[in-house]
């Protein structure tokens, strides 16, 4: 495992924080490279070490090759496939691999309401962005597979929450390339994010004041890639609400600038999520046209703080291997959190001092700041909330997804 090596900064080019392109690319590719020891020998799974999820070794496995595959996708589409040749050739076979239902390495079958749904709808956006490189090279056969397997969503059903977004993009991306699909549910998909939306470019993630880290990651970034994807479907209608969204990105940038500074320590409880969140939002609304100055001020903002702790960025494990392994937990009462500080003491290289910022994660509406007691990925959270907001009680904040 060799340790990440960054260029020399480039104060002319970027004067406040030094880091240009090149940065980007090599943290994306020392990321990337740490994966290769885990891939599996069809390189359809990625089977990380540590604890396993609720959803089993296998789900896993699966989410370690989706979520790495959207950073690749990226890191190939940025540069035209050149010089990728690698990362091509090891995401095509495994995605050749794992959607075939006859491999010993297939990947599980997408059920109502199950994890393999938001992997899915990782893998289709990848699919989507390094279309050139990777899906117009697979042989007939394997593209079969890859639809029949994605195809899972049709007439399927969701979590009524950002999951419902995971199922347009992917039935989206069939569209765009033959596969079968039902408009009826993309456009469904599309109308019930319009019930959650509060104002001020922030929506819920869901029915009641859900306000997490997924208004972001999926609510902002999830319709922008899905008009990208209409936009190569031959007839797709999609003008109409591709300038809606980016009338609201807008607007929740000029908030989720104040996300990411040298005082925002516990927003690192989701592994740098939330400022990387803000940045990819940043770069999302670039690729819109649709010109403003918040995104140069995020990725200052977001760079300076790798640039000068990217260790602490992380609220994690750090084994020998370089791998990091997300440590969060959702405490509901005072006997939860002595039984799990007592478990992660048992874990590898943890940062003890950074062992309560689980519990100190600053979220921003609006002018206003709410300190929320954790940020679950799977489970939930409990938040006190401005009075102003809550009315009279604080209530948890169900956060459900990835």
């Amino acid at each position: 495992m060799t340790s990440l090596i960054l260029p020399d900064t480039d104060r002319e080019l970027s004067r406040q924080t030094g880091w240009v392109r090149a940065h980007w690319e090599a943290l994306a590719d020392h990321l990337l490279d740490s994966l290769v020891p885990y891939f599996s020998p069809g390189a359809s799974l990625v089977e990380l070490p540590g604890r396993p999820s609720r959803s089993g070794t296998a789900s896993d496995a699966l989410e370690g090759f989706a979520r790495s595959f959207m950073l690749a996708a990226f890191r190939i589409a940025g540069v035209q496939g050149k010089g990728c040749e690698q990362l091509i050739e090891r995401y095509a076979r495994g995605v050749a691999n794992g959607a075939n239902p006859d491999h010993p390495e297939a990947w599980l079958r997408l059920t109502p309401r199950s994890q393999q749904m938001v992997e899915a709808a990782a893998i289709a956006v990848s699919l989507h962005e390094t279309r050139e490189w990777i899906w117009d090279r697979l042989d007939p056969r394997a593209q079969e597979h890859v639809a029949e397997w994605l195809g899972g969503f049709n007439n399927s059903t969701t979590h009524d929450n950002n999951w419902r977004l995971f199922q347009v993009v992917t039935e989206q991306f069939l569209a765009s390339v033959g596969g079968g699909y039902r408009q009826a549910e993309i456009d469904a998909g599309l109308d019930r994010i319009e019930d959650w939306y509060v104002g001020n470019g922030w929506y819920s993630d869901g029915d009641g004041q859900n306000f997490d880290n997924y208004i972001g990651w999926a609510m902002h970034l999830y319709p922008g890639l899905w008009a990208r994807m209409a936009a190569a479907t031959p007839g797709a209608q999609y003008e109409d609400r591709l300038k809606l969204y980016k009338e609201r990105i807008k607007l929740f940038l000029d908030d989720a600038v104040h996300l990411v500074g040298p005082h925002t320590a516990g927003l690192r409880v989701l592994a740098a999520f939330l400022p990387l969140q803000a940045l990819t939002d940043a770069l999302l609304t670039a690729t819109r046209g649709y010109r403003m100055m918040r995104p140069t001020v995020l990725l200052d903002r977001v760079s300076e703080q790798f640039a000068k702790d990217e260790h602490r960025c992380f609220a994690a494990a750090v084994d020998d291997d370089g791998v990091i392994e997300q440590c969060a937990v959702a405490i509901r009462r005072s006997g939860e959190l002595r039984d799990e500080l007592r478990e992660q003491l048992h874990v590898q290289h943890v940062h003890l001092r950074h062992l309560l910022d689980p519990l100190r994660v600053v979220a921003v509406v609006g002018e206003r700041v709410m300190r929320i007691g954790h940020a679950d990925l799977r489970v939930g959270a409990v938040a006190g909330f401005a009075g102003e907001l809550e009315r009279h009680h604080a209530r948890d904040v169900a956060l459900h997804g990835q």
